[in-house]
Order: structure tokens, then C-alpha cells, then sequence
């Protein structure tokens, strides 16, 4: 919870109370497991545990056989897009920035917004929605380069990705993605934040491009790698679903898996005998 929390939101009653009741929660466990090995070590420092096992385990993906594979040729080399909230968390004003900024060197480029509309607190007191931030960041001769689809059913998203040149994901926090995971899995160039466990998913230049969490400048300048390097954004999108077919198997993490929960009630079978 302490590390999902954004700026002001941190201090705040509600808060301060679940990560409070977190803690208690989690010194009482044997075992702890994330998917992310970063966010595991920040956990068991943040609540000074050490009497629990911790272990990383990623997350699996499966996705349908028919799901959509990305192509280089049946994509508009021009479009980006982002699937995630409206809000702080996922990071839409950076996305919407850095693409304002993108624009300037590629005024072809148009992004599409898939998710959500949470608002974004701008400043104290002032939220604002898509369509009001749209107004603020863009003159009017460039609002229609952003397009907002709202919320939309995971089989359409998996098609949209197909369509586009890059997806990009700018949370200021993640755990361990499946909106980064599921487009690497259909192929698709990766322009990923580096905050919380993204990194232990992309290596930059090797299976997606990382960019540096809550900094548009960062973003715009990966984007425009992607979009001026056709054949570098195919190669990266191969490597990519290459990494999810070996890394995120779900029979390999049910395997592991099993075998801790195994191990768990192993533990606690002396203490059961004993009583």
C-alpha cells in the first residue's frame, strides 16, 4: 500500500491506516511472496520484517489462442497508445505530456487514451477530466491527435495494440504489469516506465524501452526511438514475446507455486502436531 499511494495521498487518515493494518498483517505471515522482486525488499524494509520466508514469483500470462499478434506491416506506424486509469497513479499526465512533446518533432503521430476516467488532481482541491486536460495541454488545431476511447473489454484492447506502432505504460508505480506483460506477449514495442518491478520485466533496448518514472521528456524521447526505428521496434517486440513465453509460462509458476505453499504447510505442521 505505501508504495501506491501518490504524493498527498500518502498522508491522508485512510492511508496511514491501511498501511498501518498492512504491517500488522504481514508480520504475522511465514511466508511472503511478490512478483516483484524490487517491491518485495522494499516491503520487508519498509515494515522491518524478519521472521517471514520471502520469495519471488511472477505473475503467469495466458492470453487466448486467437489473441492478436503485433506486425510491423498491419500497424499505423503513427499511433501510440496507452491503456490504463485517468489518474496520478498510472501516470496520464506524463503520457499526455510527453506526447504534446513528441508532437513537436512528429506532428503526424496521434495518441490513444484506453481506460477509465478517475480524474487528476492537478493542484489542491482542483481535479480535472480527460477532456478539461485535453483543453489546457493542447491548442485546438492539436486536440483531435488525442483520442479517448473510455474503457474498453480485454479482447478489444488486444486488437487495438495490434494497430498501433508502441504501447506505452507510465505509472509512477507498478508491481508487475500485466498491461506491459500482455502487449510483449502480442509483440507489441514496449515504451515502460521504470518505477517498481517494470524493470525486472524490460530490459531496456532488449525486449522494450524504459523510461524514467513521472519524467515526459524521458517518455517523448523513447517514443520517438520506437516510431524512427521500424526495424528496431520489430525486433523488440519478437524479443519481448519471446521473454513472456519463457519467463510467465503458467505452468512454471503454478510449479513454483505449489511447491511453496507445500513448504508453508510444512512449517506449520509441528506447531498443528503439537497442539
Amino acid at each position: 500500500s505505501f508504495l501506491t499511494y501518490v504524493e498527498k495521498e500518502l498522508t491522508t487518515d485512510f492511508a496511514q491506516r491501511r498501511i498501518e493494518k498492512e504491517g500488522q498483517a504481514l508480520r504475522r505471515a511465514q511466508m511472503i511472496v511478490s512478483p516483484s522482486r524490487k517491491a518485495l525488499l522494499q516491503t520487508i524494509e519498509r515494515y522491518q520484517l524478519s521472521s517471514p520466508e520471502a520469495h519471488h514469483i511472477v505473475n503467469p500470462m495466458m492470453m487466448d489462442e486467437d489473441t492478436p499478434l503485433w506486425r510491423l506491416g498491419d500497424c499505423d506506424r503513427e499511433s501510440i497508445l496507452f491503456v490504463g486509469r485517468f489518474d496520478l497513479l498510472k501516470g496520464a499526465d506524463v503520457v499526455m505530456h510527453a506526447f504534446r512533446s513528441a508532437l513537436r518533432k512528429r506532428p503526424q503521430l496521434r495518441l490513444i487514451f484506453v481506460g477509465p476516467d478517475r480524474g487528476l488532481s492537478i493542484a489542491p482541491g482542483k481535479v480535472v477530466d480527460f477532456e478539461q486536460y485535453r483543453i489546457e495541454l493542447f491548442p485546438p488545431e492539436l486536440r483531435d491527435r488525442v483520442q479517448y476511447l473510455g474503457a474498453m473489454a480485454n479482447r478489444d484492447v488486444a486488437q487495438l495494440r495490434t494497430g498501433c506502432m508502441v504501447t506505452v505504460v507510465s505509472s509512477r508505480f507498478e508491481m508487475a504489469p500485466f498491461a506491459v506483460v500482455e502487449a510483449m506477449f502480442q509483440s507489441c514495442p514496449v515504451v515502460c516506465t521504470d518505477a517498481g518491478g517494470c524493470s525486472e520485466i524490460v530490459t531496456h533496448e532488449v525486449t522494450g524501452r524504459l523510461a524514467r518514472s513521472g519524467n515526459p521528456d524521458s517518455f517523448a524521447a523513447e517514443i520517438l526511438a520506437i516510431s524512427n526505428d521500424p526495424a528496431a521496434a520489430e525486433h523488440l517486440g519478437q524479443s519481448a514475446r519471446r521473454y513472456v513465453l519463457e519467463h510467465h509460462a503458467p505452468s512454471a509458476v503454478a510449479t513454483a507455486s505449489v511447491q511453496l505453499y507445500r513448504r508453508t504447510l510444512a512449517l506449520q505442521e509441528p506447531a498443528l502436531v503439537q497442539k
